[in-house]
């Protein structure tokens, strides 16, 4: 039922939903917290809807209940670019281009964000903030699960933890 929701949020949103795909998709994490996909294509509409900072934390919860997805990271990295966070765009590329070191996008995408990252000015980018576990948990264990879970508790976001 959850995908399903998920699948269906998508579907408001390709008709002009917008506010009702974030419903549907809302409850489609409600039912299923750890719907990878869920918790994906919720990230992608709060980033239509311009909430990049929300849309930023449902990436991360994504990636780290499917790690090995580089196309999770390449949406990540969209997103902090367009939040103007070049930095963290530049390492989720980056992460996209070590899971597919052969996909010629990734690698013109990189040499993209490295001229952005150098055009920036020295520092960190306003919107952006330092994150303890910016791809999710550091390992697939129970202990990493456990610690990326209790930063998003000091987040605010219970149900993602």
């Amino acid at each position: 039922m959850s995908s399903h929701l998920s699948n269906e949020s998508l579907d408001h949103a390709k008709a002009g939903d917008l506010p009702g795909a974030l419903q549907v998709a809302k409850k489609a994490l409600w039912l299923d917290p750890e719907n990878a996909i869920a918790d994906y294509n919720f990230g992608l509409l709060l980033a239509d809807a311009g909430n990049f900072e929300a849309s930023i934390l449902e990436l991360r919860k994504a990636i780290s209940l499917t790690p090995l997805n580089p196309s999770f990271y390449v949406s990540l990295a969209k997103v902090e670019e367009k939040a103007r966070n070049p930095r963290a765009a530049l390492e989720a590329f980056e992460r996209a281009r070590q899971l597919n070191p052969g996909d010629r996008d990734l690698q013109e995408t990189k040499a993209e964000l490295d001229a952005l990252e150098a055009s920036a000015p020295p520092g960190k980018s306003l919107n952006e903030t330092k994150m303890e576990f910016p791809f999710g948990a550091l390992s697939d264990t129970a202990d990493g699960h456990l610690l990326f879970a209790t930063q998003l508790s000091k987040e605010g976001d219970f149900l993602g933890s």
